[in-house]
């Protein structure tokens, strides 16, 4: 038997188990190594195994959500332009201060692991 996609993965099923098992363990295996399986335990990996019902809803809050903060920063842009150009600068300072501040401590801890 000859396996090409790792081990637990034979390319064919031995008679004698299929003699044992019966047809539906053939049918199993066939079905484990088909395209359709592998993409369906992709998709749900990359969901977290959540239903997708639950995650197209949390999504489409999302996009409200930020629909919305788009819609009032452009408002509030349109009405008062050199407040906003401030308020920029200081979240665009907030933000790489941080981000700075996340990869020191990041840093910090693994030198006291390997320490």
């Amino acid at each position: 038997m000859q396996e090409i996609r790792g081990p637990g993965f034979p390319d064919s099923v031995p008679e004698d188990l299929v003699a044992v098992y019966g047809a539906q363990a053939r049918h199993a295996v066939r079905y484990r190594r088909s395209r359709r399986y592998r993409t369906a335990q992709r998709f749900g990996r990359l969901l977290g195994y959540r239903d997708p019902w639950y995650v197209a809803a949390a999504a489409g809050l999302w996009i409200v959500i930020i629909g919305a903060l788009s819609a009032a920063v452009t408002i509030a842009t349109i009405r008062w332009p050199h407040t906003m150009a401030d308020v920029a600068v200081c979240l665009g300072v907030a933000a790489c201060s941080s981000l700075l501040t996340a990869l020191v401590v990041r840093g910090r801890g693994r030198r006291a692991d390997v320490a």
